[in-house]
């Protein structure tokens, strides 16, 4: 495991020793590209975005784009390093500005070598590593823009859909690890001869480009003998990227960001974040897939001598409501948590940064500044403070249509062109925002409508319950009953009816609507199925907690 100096801006080496290899691995890939952005963003907060306006409320376009600001960054930050923790085992050294910046502007002379020119789109299925990095910087220095495209099914269909969603010419693929994307690709696109593709199943791509991440640092290595690239003119308002949606109701759709847009973002995460030195850290990871690794790392802090380090992070929380007992083990690690709202079509909408446990409220993302931020009604008129309904945003950095898909880009709008998150929220009397959850994940009960993160709130007061998840399970009366899926106090001999007697006067004594939302049945698991992404999969377990509980009546 890799730690950072406190002394320096970059990653030290802790002494080699066993470690868990997965959590290692994980820990550290996840870490590679967000130090190296969080440092990019610093720059264009505090150097960019003050002296050179990169880009105006009002509205005036910025002269810059990700390119020309990637040469600015190395040039005035030449030998800073800014590289992130890399696996003991590969001994790779941490990269500096220079590197990150000529690097990949030699991946752009190889795409400009064969072939591809600029708006081209080029999808990328590397994993979080350096290459990934300096591949998806190197694309967008040749003028094409960069698709992410990471595997989610494990038939590759989805990476199928995105590459020919995309329409891209190359992809960009590990074909030195078993099980990589490349794998589950390969039977949709046949044999690849000098490394072109012809395939009825992908039409619009043509070519490969194959690039190990484990080798060490063998193609970085070989990246030092390539050319420059000719050079490219990129407008600000041309596309940089192409970001997919997490597809947890179907295939992803494809987000457009603009490099004018992407420096726009830099610039509000590190104004809602708080990054002001060059020893802000943050741990940046995918929300509640991370809450196991967490627990072990608190656990290995009491162990190790490293107060100093460890308690110069901050956590980020993002994706999924960042509950309370979480603090348990957070606590342990990180200084304070950032409780952060944003998605894929907008980018950050608002944080919350709070330090004491005590402080901390559940589900509250603060107070959005640059953005129009409204809760509606099923008639989309505007509710006071306490009503929740769904949450609507409008304003410079909400995007403008998803790629190639008019249907579903005329349905996240209302007429007057306020887009349409689908998630549940409210204001309070203070103007501050509060996001439940999705509206996808309510219930309906009876007459009433029910919201699974409020139910999960009052039943996580319950001292024999570590994790709870409320799901719907079909009633031929009421249309579902409520279910509590529940992971239990490990060490305890917990058992539903404890569990029960427990929760039940919770919702009893509460006023006629809320006792509506009272459980029908609670049901104990030892982990929860999660998706390919990390996140909890309601609907799988929804499906389980259905069997159950028909075999239980």
């Amino acid at each position: 495991m890799s730690l950072l100096n406190p002394n320096s801006n970059t990653f030290h080496q802790a002494p080699k020793r066993r470690v868990d290899v997965d959590d290692t691995q994980w820990y550290s890939r996840r870490l590679v590209r967000v130090k190296v952005i969080v440092n990019m963003m610093k720059d264009i907060s505090t150097n960019a975005g003050l002296n050179r306006e990169i880009y105006k409320i009002t509205g005036h376009k910025t002269n810059e784009s990700m390119k020309s600001y990637s040469n600015d960054w190395n040039l005035s930050k030449i030998e800073v390093s800014c590289h992130c923790p890399l696996l003991l085992d590969e001994g790779r050294r941490a990269l500096t500005c220079k590197d990150i910046h000529n690097l990949s502007t030699k991946f752009a002379a190889i795409l400009q070598r064969r072939g591809l020119k600029h708006g081209d789109v080029v999808c990328n299925t590397l994993t979080n590593s350096p290459e990934r990095l300096i591949t998806d910087f190197g694309i967008m220095a040749a003028g094409c823009v960069a698709a992410n495209a990471q595997a989610l099914l494990g038939d590759g269909t989805d990476l199928l859909h995105v590459i020919n969603l995309s329409r891209c010419r190359l992809l960009i693929g590990d074909n030195s690890q078993p099980g990589s994307a490349w794998d589950l690709l390969k039977p949709h696109l046949g044999k690849i001869m000098d490394l072109k593709v012809k395939s009825i199943n992908a039409p619009k791509l043509e070519m490969v480009e194959f690039v190990g991440v484990k080798g060490g640092g063998d193609y970085l290595e070989m990246l030092h003998q390539e050319g420059d690239p000719v050079p490219v003119e990129i407008l600000p308002t041309d596309t940089a990227l192409y970001w997919a949606t997490s597809g947890s109701t179907g295939f992803s759709k494809l987000v457009p960001k603009t490099h004018e847009a992407m420096l726009l973002l830099a610039s509000r995460f590190t104004e809602m974040f708080r990054i002001h030195n060059e020893n802000d850290v943050l741990y940046n990871d995918r929300p509640l897939g991370w809450a196991a690794f967490m627990k072990k790392l608190a656990e290995r802090r009491n162990k190790e001598n490293s107060d100093d380090v460890i308690q110069r992070l901050m956590c980020l929380a993002s994706g999924q409501p960042f509950a309370g007992n979480c603090f348990e083990f957070v606590g342990k690690i990180c200084h304070s948590v950032a409780n952060g709202y944003g998605m894929t079509e907008v980018g950050y909408v608002s944080s919350c940064i709070c330090e004491k446990e005590e402080d901390f409220e559940d589900n509250l993302v603060g107070c959005n500044s640059h953005l129009g931020v409204k809760v509606v009604d099923e008639q989309l008129k505007d509710l006071g403070a306490g009503k929740d309904g769904q949450v609507l945003l409008h304003g410079q950095c909400v995007f403008k249509g998803y790629i190639n898909n008019p249907e579903a880009t005329k349905a996240a709008f209302t007429d007057d062109g306020w887009f349409k998150t689908d998630d549940v929220g409210h204001f309070d009397e203070k103007g501050r925002l509060f996001v439940e959850g999705r509206r996808s994940d309510a219930i309906m009960h009876g007459e009433y409508i029910i919201y699974p993160s409020w139910v999960e709130k009052k039943l996580r007061t319950c001292p024999y319950i570590s994790e709870v998840m409320v799901v719907p399970v079909p009633h031929p009366d009421m249309c579902h009953e409520v279910c509590a899926c529940v992971i239990p106090k490990p060490n305890m001999d917990v058992t539903t009816k404890m569990i029960k007697d427990y929760c039940d006067p919770i919702f009893i004594s509460d006023s006629l609507h809320e006792m509506s939302a009272k459980p029908a049945y609670y049901v104990l698991f030892e982990s929860f199925p999660l998706r390919p992404t990390g996140k909890p999969d309601r609907r799988a377990l929804s499906e389980i907690a259905d069997k159950m509980t028909s075999v239980s009546l």
